[in-house]
């Protein structure tokens, strides 16, 4: 009989400051899920030294998380191939796939440019970016799961996410809506200006609302709150809004509010510039 593998929280590390923090923080993810870790280098080519650097740096990243979190199970493997690829590839054996910001040699690229993007979209489980803690921003463990909601089948996801992290940190959900309306010519109509302003809120506000309703009830412990946010700049909105939060939560790409994020201008303003951990999130069944 064969026995099943462990639920793993996997991890990209290489031996940057950026992918360490991605190390302590999958750690502490893998101790709320019940998970072991594995932290995994990536080569492009087998190359002696390269391979001991790596190793190096991998027995390092288990020490210190052994040290953080005494009694988890930690593995470690050096991969050989495509940053993006291997990472996709193991991701299929992974409840939470994290990474770094940024990143050097074998993850130089990993939340920079393409390889971010297809990491994101094409994994098989979340993922999750450790960011840096910014100057002044508010972010504390008792911060609530902000989720990005644009009711699409991603934010959908996002949200179910959010929830199931929410109850197992014992914290509060935002579902976060921002709207805005086309803007008017100057000499436009004043009271139809403000008539469609008020369309619009309505149905931000019964798109978030939506969100929310049904899955909220499988999960009666977690208080949710739910947040109108005006304005035109999505990207900035939700930047903000993740100082005060514990994670910031959105779909791998949407429509409305957060339409393309991650490819899109959203995802990429967050994993730049969010002041707490950023996780995409997609369907399970997409493509």
């Amino acid at each position: 009989m064969t026995t099943p593998t462990p639920p793993t929280v996997l991890v990209g590390v290489d031996g940057s400051d950026a992918s360490l923090a991605a190390a302590d923080l999958g750690a502490d993810e893998a101790v709320l899920h019940h998970c072991r870790l594995r932290l995994v280098g990536v080569l492009h080519r087998i190359d002696g030294a390269a391979m001991r650097t790596a190793r190096s740096e991998l027995d390092a990243a288990a020490r210190r998380v052994s040290r953080r979190h005494p009694g988890l199970a930690v593995t470690t493997a050096v991969l050989v191939g495509m940053p993006g690829n291997v990472l996709v590839e193991e991701s299929a054996r992974a409840e939470l796939l994290v990474v770094g910001y940024r990143g050097r040699g074998g993850f130089a690229a990993v939340v920079g440019g393409a390889v971010h993007a297809q990491v994101a979209t094409s994994a098989r489980c979340p993922v999750l970016v450790a960011r840096p803690e910014a100057p002044g921003a508010e972010t504390a463990p008792e911060g609530p799961i902000v989720v990005g909601v644009d009711g699409s089948v991603h934010a959908a996801r996002a949200v179910a996410f959010g929830f199931e992290e929410a109850a197992r940190r014992g914290i509060p959900l935002v579902a976060v809506q921002v709207w805005s309306v086309p803007p008017h010519p100057p000499n436009g109509d004043p009271t139809r200006a403000a008539t469609e302003a008020a369309a619009a809120e309505r149905q931000a506000d019964a798109v978030v609302t939506a969100a929310v309703t049904g899955i909220r009830d499988e999960y009666p412990g977690v208080p949710v709150v739910t947040e109108l946010i005006h304005g035109a700049d999505v990207e900035e909105t939700l930047v903000r809004r993740s100082a005060a939060a514990s994670l910031t939560v959105v779909g791998s790409r949407g429509v409305g509010g957060v339409a393309g994020a991650l490819l899109g201008s959203v995802g990429h303003a967050l994993i730049h510039h969010a002041h707490s951990p950023v996780a995409i999130v997609r369907p399970a069944d997409d493509g």
